[in-house]
């Protein structure tokens, strides 16, 4: 990638949000079984004496007596060679022999930008075995559907960033279950190897695995005294993870030793994925009982926050690597060992929200940054990746807890599972309105309930006697309390499906029946549900034609007989029939099961759809088709040298299978020579976009100051610029910032239907605005953080979602008496969110009463302010403002005022100083209607204090 020298500053804003990778309470010792986990969380069992039981079990002393110069026994038994063999256990510390350069990898951690890296089905079925397939066909797993959900619910988590897979895979690499030239033919090291496919899969696959419950719960939390004292003791390798305050912003890092550099003071040794190839380290204070990490930051081009901590924090925490060996399957029943490790349902989420789940034992979530756990063993998973200081956590229920309910608002994705029955909502639209699924265990049916306008898409999974059951509902247009419940029908022999206060009209229904001997699919577009009737399909006695179909007019009960006849419409027809959202619904549900006919049809569906390049690339991708088949179909597409540009580059071909491909596809010599042009501009595209996904900044100005890195024509600006979904408003601040000439930014401005100034220069706009260099802001003190992981919270009333027009004014956690300024650990410049009192969350749901916590709940707002030298600036985004009319103000008035971008940008604005703001305060036209910043002095008094 390119230097962003020019972004240095500007860029700080975004990346401060990013230095993600997660974790959550401690819950005991290695390997601890969950009902002592759910005792240290509940009952007051101190991640202190968990520690000191990990202690117990290997040789040594605390710091500051004779260390031992036992090799530590491992935590897991090993049955080749380890490199525990070659522990150095010295005074003070111990080492590995792991260098980050040639053992780290050489290129950097990343996002979603790599699509093509998801893990599939072939490294699900290296970890778990043959368990994870329904039935194997030659060479080929069929997935089941649990194996496919897992597979999609760990991707999902991993659109955040991957340390943890950098970290693990790595560490296998170093092992020697992992050889480098398996991935790269001429790698003799870790550092060796290429960014490609393969590779992407397999730390994928290794991140993946932070879900098993082996994994989690053998986490090791404490002091930092009583971490630094585990780590020596266990003399072992570890993914290490570091938290911001409240346990946000975390990141996966690989410890490989501990040394002592002075008296009382040591280094713990790491390899950062974020900044390939350098040497890095985290330090502990064992005087003082505080750590510090200086490399905060996910670009290695953007000035760094520091991490910190002390014995309150509980923000310095390792899961030992060898609890990443023996992993067992989650969701194989013939794998289950015992019963302590079966029945646990597994929910995952996907965006920035708040999340609430009910059950009869109490509740457990995250609601305004406060964090929730009423039930015994339940425990939260926050998610880990460069992105994902904001997304709502994982949670875990456990085997007895029956029937429960989620309560959750701007979310993209939920999804569910457990034994019997598992569930997704997909394609949601986040927004501030509140959602609710409703999972009846014991009826196996779900209820879903829309917050605002969604289409989204419903599914479930039912296991069967000898079959199991995956359906999947498409198309349904709900508004704000509309809803469809899908479940068994009466008798559990038929699919039973209801609307609450809406029409179901030409809805897509996709049924796949899955044995350990064939696989059945049927799909119909003609799905009708009027408001208050229900249907009853007899998938019990399907045989894969027609589906008979039962009518319950007057939502009695009693179905009308005899039935009608939905019928199994045939596949090429509906995808030529489809748009390419139906299109990509339907094959991202039904691609793991339709066999080499089922893709045939596919294929022979594509000239008929009115399909771009990049849309059939798209959805072509997962099929990973041979040369000869991608030859076949190519010619019957007709595509223009552009969209044939963009079909190829969606296919994320290795470079030698699009050259191979281009050679063979016998265009002219202007045809390729233009063909070649296109695939080389997508490529500085791509490239581009990865940079800018992976800073997750909201400015465009931003984006202009990374376009200035690349020196493309006026063309290629706006054929890029075309791509990025911004708003007028935003790719006129992006092209006013631009180092164009003022004919060339005309050109571009005439091309994009902009109105700007010519002559350049960034004027205010409804855009955000990102501060300048010399605006980089300073974060004072050392912060005195006194509320922890887990905060028990007692539910006195029923939360409600609906909006908090006067938050109270956020706090400030430091050693100091409380400073002025609202900003530190409140969002950081770029986004670190929330107050320090719990885990992040949007402040635009989950408002009203809300439960009790032990402490006064805080509001955990994304908006803030900072001191720019001696001017304000004022970040005002919260979830749920899209195209929000936004005013500032303090108590002598109106400072300033804007809109937040279609897409939820912020807006930025400054007031110059020196100057005290009192009553400081942000105004939105939707909720939350005002939030709330006190009094903020610049320049900041208590900065470098």
């Amino acid at each position: 990638m390119r230097s962003l020298r020019l972004i240095h500053i500007l860029f700080l804003a975004a990346v401060l949000l990013s230095v993600s990778c997660g974790g959550e309470e401690n819950t005991g010792t290695t390997r601890a079984p969950v009902e002592e986990q759910a005792a240290g969380a509940q009952a007051g069992v101190t991640a202190a004496a968990q520690v000191e039981t990990l202690i117990a079990q290997t040789p040594g002393t605390a710091r500051g007596g004779e260390s031992s110069q036992e090799v530590p026994t491992p935590a897991a038994s090993r049955t080749r060679t380890s490199i525990l063999a070659a522990v150095d256990v010295n005074e003070g510390g111990y080492a590995i022999p792991f260098q980050v350069r040639p053992d780290g990898f050489s290129f950097r951690n990343y996002g979603a930008s790599f699509p093509e890296g998801d893990f599939t089905i072939e490294e699900l079925r290296r970890q778990f075995g043959d368990g994870v397939c329904s039935r194997i066909e030659g060479e080929k797993c069929i997935p089941t559907a649990q194996a496919q959900q897992w597979i999609a619910d760990r991707n999902a988590d991993m659109k955040s960033g991957h340390c943890i897979g950098f970290t693990v895979a790595s560490y296998r690499f170093l092992e020697g279950d992992l050889q480098p030239a398996t991935y790269t033919p001429s790698a003799t090291a870790t550092y060796d190897i290429d960014q490609e496919v393969n590779i992407m899969r397999a730390i994928a696959a290794a991140g993946s695995l932070y879900w098993v419950k082996s994994v989690w719960s053998s986490e090791v939390v404490g002091t930092p005294r009583e971490v630094l004292d585990a780590l020596i003791e266990l003399g072992e390798p570890v993914d290490l993870s570091i938290f911001l305050p409240g346990l946000v912003g975390g990141h996966s890092l690989l410890a490989y030793a501990v040394e002592e550099v002075a008296p009382q003071k040591y280094h713990i040794l790491v390899y950062d994925n974020n900044y390939p190839g350098e040497e890095t380290y985290v330090e502990v204070d064992y005087e003082t009982n505080t750590w510090r990490y200086d490399q905060g930051a996910v670009n290695p081009n953007v000035a760094a926050i520091p991490y910190e901590g002390d014995a309150q924090t509980e923000t310095l925490r390792f899961i030992p690597l060898s609890a990443y060996e023996d992993v067992v399957c989650p969701f194989c029943e013939a794998e289950v060992p015992d019963e302590e490790s079966a029945g646990f349902t597994l929910l995952s989420f996907l965006g920035r929200g708040n999340v609430l789940v009910e059950t009869e034992q109490g509740a457990i979530g995250v609601v305004e940054g406060e964090i929730i756990n009423e039930i015994p063993g339940a425990r939260l998973i926050p998610k880990r990746g460069q992105l994902s200081a904001d997304d709502a956590p994982g949670i875990v229920l456990p085997p007895d807890v029956g029937d429960y309910s989620v309560r959750f608002n701007g979310l993209q994705r939920v999804s569910s599972m457990s034994p019997d029955l598992s569930v997704v909502i997909d394609k949601l639209m986040p927004a501030p309105e509140e959602s609710r699924l409703q999972v009846t265990l014991d009826d196996k049916s779900i209820s879903y309930q829309a917050g605002g306008e969604q289409s989204p898409v419903l599914k479930t999974t039912v296991k069967q006697e000898d079959a199991t059951v995956s359906i999947a509902l498409l198309g349904v247009e709900m508004a704000d309390g509309q809803g469809v419940s899908m479940g068994e029908a009466p008798g559990g022999e038929g699919l039973e499906l209801r609307t609450q206060e809406a029409d179901v009209s030409d809805a897509t229904l996709l049924v796949a029946r899955l044995t350990d001997e064939s696989e059945a699919v049927f799909i119909s577009t003609a799905v009708d549900i009027n408001e208050g009737e229900s249907i009853a399909l007899d998938i019990a006695n399907w045989d894969g034609g027609s589906i008979d179909l039962y009518t319950d007019g007057n939502g009695d009960g009693q179905y009308e007989d005899p039935p009608t006849d939905l019928t199994n419409e045939p596949l090429m027809e509906v995808l030529q029939e489809s748009d390419v959202v139906n299109t990509g619904g339907i094959l991202n549900e039904l691609s793991p099961y339709l066999g080499d006919q089922g893709l045939e049809s596919i294929l022979a569906s594509l000239p008929a759809q009115d399909l771009s390049g990049q849309s059939i690339g798209q959805l072509l991708l997962p099929f990973e088709l041979s040369n000869g088949q991608l030859l076949e179909v190519i010619p019957t597409l007709s595509l223009p040298m552009d969209e044939l540009a963009e079909l190829l580059f969606a296919l994320r071909l290795e470079p030698e299978r699009r050259e191979a491909i281009v050679e063979s596809l016998d265009l002219e010599e202007e045809e390729e020579s233009t063909l070649r042009a296109f695939l080389s501009d997508l490529a500085v595209y791509q490239e581009i976009l990865a940079e800018w996904d992976y800073a997750d900044s909201d400015d465009p100005v931003d984006l202009a100051a990374l376009l200035n890195e690349y020196a493309l024509t006026s063309e290629q600006i706006v054929s890029f610029l075309s791509r990025t979904g911004l708003s007028k408003e935003a790719l006129g601040a992006v092209v006013q910032a631009l180092d164009l000439s003022v004919e060339d930014r005309a050109t571009v401005a005439e091309l994009l239907q902009l109105e700007i100034n010519p002559a350049g220069g960034h004027t205010p706009t409804p855009a955000p605005v990102t501060p300048t260099p010399s605006a980089t802001p300073a974060v004072s003190g050392t912060p005195a953080l006194t509320q922890t992981l887990p905060v028990t919270v007692t539910v006195t009333s029923t939360p409600t979602l609906s909006a908090v027009e006067t938050p109270a004014t956020p706090s400030v956690p430091s050693e100091n008496p409380e400073p002025p300024s609202a900003g530190y650990p409140g969002p950081a410049p770029g986004g670190y969110p929330g107050p320090a009192g719990g885990y992040p969350g949007p402040a635009s749901g989950y408002p009203g009463p809300a439960p009790t916590a032990t402490a006064t709940p805080t509001p955990a707002y994304q908006s803030y302010a900072i001191c720019s030298e001696d001017d304000l600036l004022v970040i005002a985004r919260e979830t749920g403002w899209i195209d929000a009319a936004i005013t500032v103000l303090s108590s002598r008035g109106l400072l300033f005022s804007g809109n937040t971008g279609p897409k939820g940008e912020a807006f930025v604005g400054s007031a110059a100083g020196p100057d005290q703001w009192v009553g400081l305060r942000i105004e939105s036209s939707l909720p939350p209607i005002v939030v709330q910043l006190g009094t903020v002095s610049c320049p900041d008094p208590y900065e470098g204090s």
